[in-house]
């Protein structure tokens, strides 16, 4: 995508390059998330087996007709939010193109109903040891040290051979941290950990980008972030004028790169400045 037509994609934050750490402050000091045919006959079938094993290695960010489909792994108490906005913009995709671009189900650590900080559950079925699905992605949000158990962890590193990407959703990057999945990769998460997630995990580097795609490795700092990256999906795969009608059709603006870094917002500087709502009562008293 060129000019300035939909900023903010295709501008993937790779290993390399875009906004090293600058960690943020921790509410609480330790952050709202860590408490709580071949040749001749006999190689023909070799050279079919390692086409297909590139095939299913093939990054996701990339033009592609088939359907990818995505196990999304819901963990206890995680953010409504962040979970509607890595599932809403396929959807969106899905309808916009009038075909089944995507596909995804939600997965679980053990199966049935997982409960989100709303205060409702999302069905899901138990994450199996061979789900043949292409992208793992992991939506997390609190009491992540209880749930990334060792069961957990293995299960993950099992399955990471066989995944085109795994994702990090606000709090899933802790997931793929503690099972070793991020070592060596550039990495972020929610602005509000960036500080402990840098001093647990000295293998990683840490940035406070938005979002980080680093090889099979991708981590989003939140809701709004992983809005941007899945945008920036739909482009790479399916091209800017579909990505820009999901936009639309989700009024949402990107207007920030990967590799922008992840902004706090003070309450005393949002107070001071009047709703959009109180400002057009103004006028017309």
């Amino acid at each position: 995508m060129g000019g300035g037509c939909f900023p903010g994609l295709g501008r993937a934050s790779k290993a390399r390059g875009g906004a090293r750490c600058k960690p943020f402050a921790a509410r609480g000091g330790a952050g709202r998330r860590g408490s709580s045919p071949g040749r001749g006959y006999c190689l023909a079938g070799i050279g079919i087996l390692a086409l297909g094993a590139m095939d299913r290695l093939r990054p996701i960010f990339l033009p592609e007709a088939a359907a990818l489909t995505v196990a999304i792994l819901v963990m206890a108490d995680a953010n409504a939010l962040a979970l509607a906005a890595c599932v809403d913009p396929l959807r969106a995709a899905n309808r916009r193109a009038g075909q089944q671009l995507y596909r995804w189900r939600f997965v679980s650590p053990s199966g049935g109903p997982v409960p989100l900080t709303a205060g409702f559950t999302i069905a899901t079925a138990a994450l199996s040891a061979r789900p043949g699905d292409d992208v793992l992605a992991i939506v997390a949000g609190f009491r992540l040290e209880e749930q990334a158990t060792p069961a957990l962890r293995t299960r993950l590193r099992q399955l990471a051979p066989g995944l085109r990407a795994m994702i990090g959703i606000d709090g899933g990057s802790w997931f793929l941290a503690r099972a070793g999945l991020l070592d060596g990769h550039a990495a972020t998460v929610h602005w509000e950990d960036l500080e402990a997630f840098a001093a647990r995990f000295p293998a990683i580097e840490v940035r406070a980008d938005r979002y980080v795609v680093s090889g099979r490795r991708v981590t989003t700092g939140g809701a709004a972030p992983c809005l941007d990256m899945m945008l920036e999906l739909i482009r790479a795969r399916q091209g800017a004028e579909l990505a820009m009608r999901v936009a639309g059709a989700l009024v949402y603006q990107p207007t920030e790169a990967a590799g922008a870094p992840q902004r706090a917002f003070p309450a005393t500087s949002a107070a001071n400045e009047a709703s959009p709502a109180a400002q057009a009562g103004n006028q017309t008293q």
